[in-house]
C-alpha cells in the first residue's frame, strides 16, 4: 500500500514537470526564503516621476537657454556689449542677411504650427469628420511665404490619412479583441493550461474589458507618438535661422545652439515616451489589479501599436516626399546644361520642398521611429516579464524595471551633454565630430552603472527561468544587467562599425572617391558592394547577442537587451536630427548670402553631422531589429505558437522575406514617380518663364511642394492598409505557426536589406560630399566640384538618396507586424491556432 502511494504520487510529480511552461518564476523554498528585491514600490513610482520630469525641466532650461542667449546677442547689436568677434563683416549686411535666413525659415516653417495643434485634437478625437474641419480652417494667409510652400501643406494631407486609416484600424481592433466571449462583462475562471503561463488560480478578464484597453492604449500611443514629432519639428524649424546668426560669432555658438534644440528633441521623446506608458501601464494595474496579468500586458502593448501605427505612415510619407523632391531637382538641374545651379540655390522651384523633407524626415521622421522601437522593447518586456510568479506580478518595482532603465537613460544623458558640451566647449572646426562621437560611449557607461543599480534593487535575488527544453535555470539579478549591458555596448560597436563604412575618413569612402574617378559604372557597382558587406558585422553581433541572452536568461535576456540598446534613445535621436538641423541651416546661409566664413563653419558642422547621422541609422536598424526578437519572443509565449520548424514555419519563412521587398518596391517607384513629376515641373518653369534664371521673378514653390505631397499621400495608403492586415490575414487563415515563421523572415529580411540599402546610400553621399569639399591632399587630386569623380558620385548620389530611405521604411515595417501579432496572440490561440486554411484542407 505504501509503495503504490509513493508510486502515484511519484507520477503524478513528473508529469507536472514533463508539462512545465516556459517562464520565469522566483525560487522560493525552505533554505531559499524568497527576497522581493531592495527596493519598495513607492520608491519606484517616486524614481519614475523624478526621471520623466527632468526630462521636462531639461527642456525648459534649454529653451531659457536660448531665450538668454537671443537678448544677449540683441544687446550686442546696440552696443551694450563689447564683442569683436561681430566685426567680421559689416553690420548692416550681416543684419541683413540674417533677416533673409529667417524668411527663407517662415517658409519652411509655414503651417507647422497650426496644423499639430489641429492634427493633435483631431487624431484624439479620430473623428471621421476631421477632413471637412481642416480643410475649412487651414490655409489662412499670411505675410511672407504664400500658402502651401512649407511643412504646413505637406503634413495638412498627411494627417487626414492618418485619422481616417486610424480610425477604422481602431474599430476593428475593438471588435476582434472584444467579440471573443459574446461582448460579456463578467470575469470568469482561466482554464488550466499546461504549456500556458503560471496562471493557476488567476480569473479571466472579459474580453470586451480588454478592447476598451487595448485600444485606449493605441490612442495615447498614438497621440504621445504625434505630440513627440509635432515638438520635434518645431525644434528643428525654429533652430535653422538660429545656428545661422550664431555662425557668425564662430564655431561654438551654432554648435551650441545644435544641441540645445537635438539634446531638447531626445529629451522631450524620452520623457514622453516613459510618462504616457507609466500612466497606460498604471491604469490598466488598477483596473485589472491581481486578477489577470496575462490580459493586463497584453492590452498595454496597445500603446506601441498606435505608436508604430503613426510612425509608419510618418516616416513612409516623409521619406517620398523628401527624395522625390531631392532627387527630381538633381535630375532637372543636371538636364539643364549650360546652368551650373547648385540644389539650394533660390532660382530651384524645388528647394523649399528639398529643405522641408529635411525636416519630416531626419526629424520628425527619426524621432518616430526610435520612439517606436522604444515602445516595442519596453512592451515586449512587459510581456515577457509577466511570465513571472505572482509574486513578482503583485510588485510594481519588480514588472516596471524595464520603464525605470528608460527613465534612468534621461539622467545619464542629461550628465552626457553636460560633461561633453557645457564643460569643454567646441574650439575649433574639427572638434564638434570628436565630441559628437564620444558622447555615445560616455553615455553608455553612465548608463550602465544606472542599469546595474537599478537591476540589483529592483529584482529579486533569484528568478529560475524555464527555457524551450525544460532545462532549469536561476537566472540572478546581475544575469538580467548583463543582458541590459550588452545591449546597451552592441549599439555602441554597432555605431563603430557603421563609421567604418561611411566615414569620409575610412578606407571605404576614399575608395569609392578613387572609383568615381573611373566612371559611373564602377561609382555603382562599388556602393552596392560597401552596403552588402556592411552586413557582415551586423548580423553577425546580432546573432551572438541573441543566443548570448538566450542563454543568460532566456526570453526574459533578450527582453531586457531590447531596452539596453535603446537605453541612450535621448541622445540616438539628438544624432539623427544632426542632418535636419546643420543641413538646412547650411542651405539657408547660402540661399540668404552670408558671408563665405559663415557658410564654412557650418559646412564643416555639416560635414560632422552627416556623419553622425549615417552611424545612427545602423544604431536605429539594431535597435527595431532586437525589439522585434523581442516582440516575437513575447507573441510565441503569449500564443503558445510550437517552436518546432516544420512545413508551417517554413511557408511563413518565405512569406515573410518577401513582405520588406514588396514594401520597398512600393516605396522605390513612389519616390521615382515623384522626382520625374517633381523634375519636369522644374524644366517647366524654367522653359515658361527663362527671366527666373535671372533671378528677376520668382519660381513657383508651392506647385512642387504639391506634386512631392500627392506623390507621398498617394504611396502611403494602401501600403500601410496592407500591412495592417497582414497578421490579421496570416493568423487568422493559417495559423499561429506560420504568423510566426512570417515574423522572423520578415525581422531578419528587413534587417539585412535595410542596413545594406542604407549604408550604399550614405557611402555614396558622403564620398560624393568628400570630393566637393577636397579639403586635405587626398579629396583634392580628385579635382573638387568640376572634376570628372564628382560628376560620377552624383549618379551614385542621386541613386543613394532614395537607397537610404529603405532601412528606416524597413524599420517600421517589421515593428508594425511584430506588434500588431503580439496585441492579437491571444485571440489567434483561442480561436484560430491551427488556421481555417489547414481546418479546411484537414
Amino acid at each position: 500500500s505504501n509503495e503504490d502511494t509513493m508510486t502515484s504520487s511519484t507520477t503524478s510529480i513528473e508529469n507536472t514537470m514533463t508539462a512545465s511552461p516556459t517562464y520565469l518564476v522566483s525560487v522560493t523554498n525552505e533554505e531559499d526564503e524568497y527576497n522581493e528585491g531592495a527596493m519598495s514600490d513607492l520608491t519606484a513610482y517616486i524614481l519614475l516621476a523624478l526621471f520623466t520630469l527632468s526630462a521636462f525641466v531639461w527642456v525648459i532650461y534649454m529653451a531659457w537657454e536660448r531665450r538668454k542667449r537671443s537678448l544677449a546677442v540683441k544687446a550686442a547689436s546696440k552696443g551694450g556689449m563689447n564683442m569683436d568677434y561681430l566685426l567680421e563683416e559689416s553690420a548692416n549686411d550681416r543684419e541683413q542677411a540674417i533677416q533673409r535666413a529667417h524668411d527663407i525659415q517662415a517658409a519652411i516653417r509655414e503651417g507647422t504650427f497650426s496644423f499639430y495643434r489641429h492634427e493633435i485634437q483631431y487624431v484624439a478625437l479620430f473623428s471621421s469628420h476631421f477632413a471637412l474641419v481642416t480643410s475649412s480652417s487651414w490655409g489662412r494667409g499670411m505675410v511672407g511665404p504664400r500658402n502651401g510652400e512649407g511643412t504646413f501643406s505637406f503634413y495638412r494631407h498627411e494627417i487626414q490619412y492618418v485619422a481616417l486609416l486610424f480610425f477604422p484600424l481602431c474599430i476593428g481592433y475593438f471588435v476582434i479583441v472584444g467579440s471573443g466571449d459574446g461582448w460579456t462583462t463578467e470575469w470568469t475562471n482561466r482554464e488550466v493550461d499546461t504549456d500556458a503561463f503560471q496562471n493557476e488560480g488567476e480569473d479571466e478578464a472579459p474580453k470586451l474589458m480588454n478592447a476598451v484597453y487595448t485600444t485606449i492604449a493605441m490612442m495615447i500611443g498614438c497621440l504621445s507618438a504625434h505630440i513627440c514629432v509635432y515638438f520635434s519639428a518645431h525644434v528643428a524649424t525654429e533652430a535653422n535661422a538660429r545656428i545661422v546668426a550664431e555662425a557668425n560669432h564662430g564655431v561654438k555658438y551654432p554648435f551650441m545652439a545644435f544641441v540645445r534644440a537635438g539634446s531638447s528633441i531626445g529629451m522631450f521623446a524620452s520623457g514622453v515616451g516613459v510618462g504616457c506608458l507609466s500612466i497606460v501601464l498604471i491604469v490598466a494595474e488598477a483596473g485589472y489589479g491581481t486578477r489577470d496579468h496575462k490580459s493586463l500586458y497584453n492590452s498595454v502593448a496597445g500603446f506601441a501599436l498606435g505608436a508604430c501605427f503613426l510612425a509608419l505612415v510618418s516616416r513612409l510619407c516623409a521619406s517620398v516626399y523628401t527624395k522625390s523632391s531631392a532627387v527630381g531637382a538633381r535630375i532637372a538641374l543636371q538636364q539643364l546644361s549650360g546652368t551650373k545651379m547648385h540644389v539650394d540655390d533660390p532660382r530651384n522651384p524645388a528647394v523649399i520642398a528639398d529643405h522641408v523633407g529635411l525636416i519630416v524626415s531626419n526629424a520628425g521622421g527619426s524621432t518616430s521611429d526610435l520612439f517606436g522601437s522604444f515602445a516595442v522593447a519596453v512592451c515586449s518586456s512587459l510581456i515577457l516579464s509577466s511570465s513571472t510568479s505572482v509574486d513578482l506580478h503583485e510588485s510594481f518595482h519588480n514588472m516596471g524595471l524595464s520603464l525605470l532603465l528608460m527613465a534612468s537613460s534621461i539622467i545619464s544623458s542629461g550628465i552626457t551633454i553636460i560633461a561633453m558640451v557645457y564643460l569643454r566647449p567646441v574650439r575649433e572646426k574639427k572638434e564638434s565630430e570628436r565630441i559628437l562621437k564620444n558622447m555615445i560611449p560616455l553615455a553608455n557607461a553612465i548608463q550602465t552603472v544606472m542599469a546595474y543599480i537599478m537591476c540589483t534593487e529592483m529584482l529579486p535575488d533569484n528568478i529560475r527561468s524555464e527555457d524551450p527544453d525544460d532545462n532549469n535555470k536561476a537566472v540572478q539579478p546581475l544575469e538580467v544587467w548583463a543582458c541590459v549591458t550588452l545591449g546597451i555596448w552592441t549599439a555602441y560597436f554597432l555605431a563603430k562599425v557603421q563609421e567604418y563604412y561611411v566615414s569620409p575618413s575610412k578606407a571605404p569612402v576614399r575608395q569609392m572617391g578613387e572609383a568615381c574617378r573611373s566612371g559611373p559604372v564602377a561609382t555603382l557597382i562599388f556602393g552596392l558592394s560597401v552596403g552588402f558587406s556592411s552586413t557582415l558585422g551586423l548580423a553577425t553581433v546580432i546573432a551572438a547577442l541573441i543566443y548570448t541572452c538566450s542563454e543568460i536568461a532566456d526570453y526574459y535576456g533578450i527582453g531586457y537587451c531590447a531596452v539596453g540598446i535603446v537605453g541612450t534613445m535621448g541622445i540616438s535621436i539628438m544624432m539623427e536630427s544632426a542632418t535636419a538641423l546643420f543641413g538646412n541651416a547650411l542651405a539657408i546661409s547660402k540661399m540668404s548670402g552670408q558671408s563665405e566664413e559663415v557658410n564654412d563653419r557650418i559646412a564643416s558642422l555639416n560635414i560632422s553631422g552627416t556623419s553622425v547621422t549615417s552611424i545612427s541609422k545602423g544604431v536605429s536598424t539594431a535597435a527595431s531589429c532586437l525589439a522585434c526578437v523581442a516582440a516575437w519572443d513575447a507573441y510565441v509565449v503569449t500564443a503558445e505558437a510550437d517552436m518546432q520548424v516544420d512545413k508551417k514555419f517554413l511557408a511563413g519563412l518565405f512569406l515573410g522575406g518577401l513582405v520588406p521587398y514588396w514594401f520597398s518596391s512600393v516605396l522605390l517607384m513612389a519616390i521615382g514617380r515623384g522626382a520625374s513629376a517633381v523634375s519636369n515641373e522644374i524644366v517647366k518653369q524654367f522653359a515658361t518663364d527663362p527671366s527666373i534664371l535671372e533671378s528677376t521673378s520668382r519660381p513657383n514653390y508651392k506647385t512642387c511642394v504639391e506634386i512631392a505631397t500627392k506623390s507621398a499621400l498617394r504611396t502611403a495608403k494602401w501600403p500601410v492598409l496592407y500591412v495592417a492586415l497582414i497578421p490579421v490575414g496570416v493568423g487568422v487563415f493559417l495559423g499561429t505557426k506560420t504568423l510566426s515563421g512570417v515574423l522572423v523572415g520578415a525581422i531578419v529580411v528587413s534587417t539585412l536589406l535595410g542596413i545594406s540599402t542604407s549604408t550604399s546610400g550614405a557611402a555614396w553621399m558622403n564620398t560624393s560630399q568628400y570630393i566637393f569639399a577636397g579639403k586635405d591632399d587626398i579629396s583634392a587630386k580628385f579635382g573638387g566640384a568640376d572634376g570628372r569623380a564628382y560628376s560620377n558620385s552624383l549618379m551614385g548620389c542621386a541613386i543613394g538618396l532614395p537607397l537610404s530611405e529603405v532601412g528606416p521604411c524597413c524599420n517600421m515595417l517589421m515593428k508594425m507586424l511584430a506588434i500588431q501579432s503580439v496585441v492579437l496572440s491571444v485571440w489567434f490561440h483561442e480561436y484560430t491556432s491551427v488556421g481555417l486554411l489547414f481546418e479546411i484542407w484537414q
